[in-house]
């Protein structure tokens, strides 16, 4: 049966499950965010893993494995799109505010696709509530927010590290070192976590 995948446009195609002739790569490398696992479908970043404690990875490869992606199919490679994608995250790291404009394609459902969309939308000067989020995209569920949230296959790219809990509080987050690094990444971004 066909599965979905939804692109950088908004847009879906269905994928026959049988196209198994795509180029799946992975590129690793190392920055002052920590050690970084990229994965890649053709060109399009579909999944970024900043590893640490909080097992980010597994649940990258559990997604893509229930989107039809074999997890064990990735060929490490720095293909010029993952060489691209490293610039960008090194950039980022020592302060640059450049879009993400690179390719990329998120496998999700629906309603995980439009919180992610939301997420992408913010600004690095917005920080919101699970709450806010769910109003944005529609969603009277701020936990069911939370949970897309959760799943977000390409942290920091798509920052789901700006969404706090509605008092204030930092919450938690799924890659690196969990809240340590949501707050890293905050501060980067001159928000005082």
């Amino acid at each position: 049966f066909p599965r979905r995948c939804y692109n950088k446009n908004k847009c879906s195609q269905s994928v026959p499950s049988f196209r198994r002739y795509l180029m799946l790569t992975s590129h690793r490398f190392s920055c002052s965010l920590g050690t970084i696992s990229l994965y890649f479908e053709d060109e399009a970043l579909i999944g970024l893993d900043l590893e640490g404690s909080a097992g980010c990875g597994e649940r990258l490869m559990a997604q893509l494995a229930r989107h039809g992606i074999d997890p064990a199919a990735f060929r490490p490679e720095a293909t010029p799109a993952a060489l691209a994608v490293e610039q960008w995250l090194t950039n980022y790291a020592a302060g640059s505010r450049e879009p993400f404009t690179l390719p990329r394609k998120l496998y999700g459902t629906p309603f995980q696709i439009s919180v992610w969309n939301a997420l992408e939308a913010l600004g690095y000067d917005e920080v919101i509530s699970y709450a806010e989020l769910a109003r944005r995209v529609g969603s009277n569920g701020y936990r069911a927010v939370g949970t897309a949230v959760g799943h977000n296959p390409i942290p920091i790219i798509i920052p789901c590290h700006r969404i706090v809990r509605q008092d204030g509080i930092i919450g938690r987050f799924g890659a690196g070192d969990g809240t340590e690094t949501k707050r890293k990444l905050l501060r980067l971004e001159g928000h005082s976590y």
